[in-house]
């Protein structure tokens, strides 16, 4: 990871830096954890964006 600075911090380090679902429990484990990852990181970075999107939608949308 790159803090402002550019300098590189190790934030982790796993023995297996695998994902797979090899068990039941990763099986519903993993694919909670990555959507996760999406809401607080990539869904954080674009809320404002995709509000401007609504806003744009309700505004083409013409009254009968």
């Amino acid at each position: 990871m790159l803090d402002e600075d550019f300098n590189v911090w190790l934030i982790e380090c796993n023995t297996n830096p695998s994902i797979a679902e090899s068990s039941k429990h990763l099986q519903r484990l993993i694919p909670k954890m990555i959507d996760d990852m999406f809401k607080l990181t990539v869904d954080k970075t674009f809320e404002g964006y995709y509000e401007v999107i609504r806003q744009n939608r309700k505004d083409k949308v013409q009254e009968p």
